[in-house]
């Protein structure tokens, strides 16, 4: 049965208003329904796995800064809480920690003046050299 006909077939049961007890086609739609959703499980995991490794990675790395367990709510509540944060708050993060500490290891190694970096690596530049790295990787790793 296909996952239309499944849907279908269960709306038009459950849309009678009457009870009913589940036959045979019932049972089959409702498993084509389940075999879709584990099938769609799947290739999203797939589709995402450039995400999955960051998560994985990200998650061992909060375990060890917090010295715990998996088990610990704090945990997902930190993995979630950076998750929720819009994109445009990493990118601006970025460009400050760029300014205030990376780039003050350019000055001293090869004389370029705090003024010189921020004049030409504005928060557009940046972005913008991050959203090339970003799609070399997807395109390289996916």
């Amino acid at each position: 049965m296909t996952l239309d006909k499944s849907v279908q077939r269960l709306s038009w049961q459950f849309s009678r208003g009457v009870s009913f007890k589940p036959n045979q086609n019932d049972v089959d739609a409702l498993n084509t329904i389940f075999e879709w959703i584990t099938s769609q499980k799947e290739i999203n995991l797939l589709n995402q796995q450039l995400f999955a490794k960051l998560y994985i990675y990200q998650l061992e790395q909060t375990l060890r800064y917090y010295d715990s367990t998996v088990f610990d709510a704090m945990i997902q509540k930190d993995l979630s809480r950076i998750l929720d944060t819009p994109l445009d708050a990493f990118y601006q993060a970025f460009h400050k920690s760029l300014h205030h500490n990376q780039l003050k290891k350019l000055k001293i190694k090869d004389g370029i003046s705090l003024e010189d970096i921020k004049e030409n690596y504005t928060l557009e530049v940046v972005k913008d050299q991050l959203n090339n790295m970003i799609t070399e990787a997807i395109n390289k790793f996916n």
